[in-house]
Parts: structure tokens; C-alpha cells; sequence
């Protein structure tokens, strides 16, 4: 009888505590993804920043330039005005997103983001690559020349934003194991550990 009762007072104990183990994990996962969602804000009102400044800059400085000058203007606005309605779809579609994702889910998100990112920073340096060829390209007139200093411009400063966006969300990452690394799964079962 009294194996019987310390039997259930520590099951009951161990439910109790897997239970408080259960919320920390779901209030812990609830953080992440507003993290989450936070860093992808934040990025994009710095990509917003950095478009209507060269869409505004740039529009100014184009009416009182020529030659080169001119055309390295003109792609930063055409550039930018693209990189503007990203940076507000991104920024506005972010507020539709939950912080109650399942861990799946959330894992998901952070997964395809940081893919997403390094595809990106991809593709920004074969931005930099064709500016660079671009101004190297023989009997290249004006237009050509200014267009590849934008691209090496626009390209370099993607690329930083990419890289570092990816490292942020990294290290966001990395914390989705410390909610995981709670729970093993074996031929038993599911076992939980729990730290004081």
C-alpha cells in the first residue's frame, strides 16, 4: 500500500512537472516566433530605409547630372522602387503571421527564411559579377557604365543585408534546439528532462 501511494504521489509529481515543463516550452516557443517575426520587421524597414533614400537621392541628383552619373542614378531609382514594394510586402505580410505556430511549424519558418537569405546573397553577388562586367565590357558607352557602378553599389549592399539578416536569424535559430534538446525519443517512448 504505501509503495502504491509513493507510486502515484510521484506520478502525479512527475505530471505536475511535465506539465510546467510544457507551458515554459510553449511560452519559450511563443517568444521565438515573435523573435522571429520581429527580425524580419525590423529588416524591412531598414530595406525600406535604404530604398526610399535612393529612390529620393537618386531622383534629386539624376535631373542635375549627365553622362554616367546620370544612368548610375537612374538604375538606384529603378532598383530601389523594386526593393521598395519588397521591403512593404514583406514588412505588412509579416503582421498576418502567428506567435502560436506549432514547433514544426515555427521550425519550418525559420528554415525557409534563412534559405531564402542565402539564396539571396547568391544572387547578390552575381549582381556585384555583372556590374563588374559591365564597366569592364569593351566599348561600353555611358549608360552601360553607369548601370554596372549601381549594380556593384546596389548588389554590395544587399549582400551585407542578406549576410547579416541570415546571421541574425541564425543565432534565433540555434535556440529552437533549446527547447528540443528537453525531449528524446527512444524505443520506450518520449522522456522529458527537466532542469532546476
Amino acid at each position: 500500500m504505501t509503495m502504491r501511494i509513493s507510486h502515484k504521489i510521484s506520478l502525479t509529481t512527475a505530471m505536475l512537472l511535465i506539465f510546467t515543463r510544457f507551458s515554459i516550452g510553449q511560452a519559450d516557443l511563443v517568444q521565438l516566433n515573435k523573435n522571429r517575426v520581429s527580425i524580419n520587421q525590423t529588416a524591412m524597414i531598414t530595406l525600406g530605409g535604404w530604398a526610399l533614400l535612393n529612390v529620393t537621392g537618386s531622383g534629386i541628383l539624376m535631373a542635375h547630372e549627365s553622362g554616367e552619373k546620370k544612368y548610375f542614378h537612374q538604375m538606384n531609382m529603378y532598383w530601389n522602387i523594386v526593393n521598395l514594394g519588397i521591403a512593404g510586402l514583406g514588412y505588412f505580410g509579416s503582421h498576418t503571421e502567428s506567435d502560436s505556430l506549432s514547433l514544426a511549424e515555427a521550425f519550418r519558418a525559420q528554415v525557409n527564411i534563412e534559405k531564402i537569405l542565402l539564396l539571396n546573397a547568391g544572387l547578390d553577388l552575381t549582381y556585384i559579377t555583372t556590374g563588374l562586367f559591365l564597366l569592364e565590357k569593351r566599348n561600353a558607352d555611358k549608360r552601360v557604365k553607369g548601370y554596372g557602378r549601381s549594380l556593384i553599389l546596389q548588389g554590395s549592399f544587399l549582400f551585407i543585408f542578406d549576410v547579416a539578416l541570415y546571421l541574425i536569424n541564425n543565432h534565433n535559430y540555434d535556440k529552437y534546439f533549446d527547447i528540443l534538446e528537453d525531449l528524446s525519443l527512444s524505443h520506450d517512448g518520449i522522456s522529458l528532462r527537466i532542469k532546476f
